[in-house]
């Protein structure tokens, strides 16, 4: 009973000890309820014990303090290794956009996949196939595994293989129609029962397909259930995989993906330290250039501003200054800043005002241009001030209920279709597409901008 009740107590402690963990906490308070009783009697347990083993004249009363201490050892081991629940297995391969730039100016593009067995691997590519002209190899056997595509050509499709195994292929920052295509998409919940998979591979079927010439697909978070969940992240990358590697994917941490330890799987599969963090030093925020004069950042917002560290708001706001307003700048984060939803658990899940207070007048002073977001699972357009939010949450996940609060500036809302947003950047103007999962339009937006400038 002691073991049981320490181990109780250390995972009290390790929910405490985790800011994402508190984070949960505060956006659901209804755990409390459960975990208060807990914490109260993984104290009182093992106090007793304790009390009645020193008060005991038999040698013998401390084997259940050593039990215990072992037992507090073992739990504390468990709910410190950051979710480590089951082991690390294998995971495919998958295009990621890198922040760091190509020769020709775009972001590079580079190979990511986990071995549970450390290898040492080769990367062969070229513009044909079966002329595989290009090697960029490993120094020593590791378990993850990064390597970067060396002096892509915008506009050329590539043929690649990893080891001599079957041959892929990519087109490297595709033209559309005289301009750049990117598809963003957020909240799929993969390993959640309530997960309409159909719609999530409709949705990657759209990204992949050579002929609409996407650059990038931008996943905002919220990829698995729980991201301390090995097999989920494996199911989701299987899942992935046969389109995210012929589409580069650039992947947020969502408020699901970092729970309970997620957030060290996330780095170790989604962002792992074998790839450049030039912009920010960091893998989970970072800042990608299309042009001189075109911008994205994307945010580590995951509940809200609970992970928006120091460090974090420095960099953003120090990168700003440098940005002329005439520049179009995109913003790409988890969490919501405007929405139009419902109280859950008795919290309002709309207009998130810790958002708007630290970011909106930042973004209307900097020129902000668009904001994409999800979290609430909805598509929504919202202008506010000359900036324009959308909220993405439809790739997959279960839907919100409708609305008892509309946000002011709401001008589109669905809440009942699966889909993504479609992102078109062309000499003057900028288009946003929001799309159900087989590819149809729901609504359309669209505006010019001062800025002429694509690489």
């Amino acid at each position: 009973m002691g073991i049981l009740s320490f181990a109780l107590f250390s995972f009290v402690v390790w929910i405490g000890c985790n800011e994402r963990n508190l984070a949960f906490l505060k956006w659901n308070p209804q755990y409390l309820y459960i975990l208060l009783p807990i914490a109260v009697l993984s104290l009182l347990i093992p106090a007793l014990t304790i009390v009645l083993c020193l008060r005991s004249k038999d040698r013998l009363g401390i084997v259940p303090v050593l039990l215990t201490v072992l037992g507090l050892t073992i739990a504390m081991v468990t709910f410190f290794s950051f979710g480590v629940f089951s082991p690390h297995t294998d995971k495919p391969v998958q295009l990621m956009l890198v922040d760091s730039a190509g020769s020709q100016g775009y972001p590079s593009v580079a190979a990511v996949w986990y071995t549970q067995h450390p290898t040492k691997s080769t990367l062969s590519y070229g513009t044909q196939a079966g002329r595989l002209s290009f090697e960029v190899g490993e120094n020593h056997k590791q378990h993850t595994h990064g390597l970067i595509f060396e002096n892509l050509i915008p506009h050329t499709t590539y043929y690649y293989s990893i080891d001599g195994q079957p041959e892929k292929t990519f087109t490297y920052f595709p033209e559309y129609q005289g301009g750049l295509r990117f598809l963003i998409g957020s909240d799929a919940h993969i390993g959640a029962e309530t997960n309409d998979s159909e719609a999530t591979v409709k949705i990657l079927e759209q990204a992949a397909d050579a002929d609409n010439r996407y650059s990038a697909f931008f996943n905002l978070g919220d990829t698995v259930e729980r991201g301390d969940n090995e097999s989920q992240i494996t199911s989701q990358m299987q899942l992935f995989s046969p389109y995210t590697s012929i589409v580069p994917i650039r992947s947020l941490i969502g408020n699901h993906d970092g729970l309970f330890g997620g957030d060290n799987r996330w780095r170790t599969y989604r962002y792992p330290a074998v790839l450049p963090s030039q912009s920010s030093g960091s893998s989970l925020y970072h800042r990608f250039d299309l042009s001189p004069s075109i911008h994205v950042f994307m945010l580590d917002l995951e509940w809200g501003t609970e992970s928006y560290t120091a460090g974090q708001r420095a960099w953003f706001e120090n990168e700003l200054k440098d940005i002329d307003k005439d520049d179009l700048v995109i913003v790409m984060d988890h969490a919501y800043f405007f929405a139009s939803s419902t109280k859950y658990h008795g919290l309002p899940w709309y207009d998130n005002q810790e958002m708007i207070d630290t970011f909106h007048k930042l973004f209307v002073d900097h020129g902000i241009d668009l904001v994409f977001s999800g979290h609430d699972h909805q598509m929504e357009h919202i202008t506010r001030d000359g900036v324009e939010y959308f909220i993405v949450g439809a790739l997959g996940g279960a839907f919100d209920n409708e609305p008892t609060y509309i946000s002011p500036g709401s001008l589109f809302r669905d809440f009942s279709h699966h889909g993504y947003a479609d992102l078109e950047i062309n000499q003057g103007t900028v288009s946003v597409v929001l799309r159900e999962s087989d590819g149809s339009a729901l609504y359309s937006w669209k505006k010019q901008w001062k800025g002429n400038n694509l690489f």
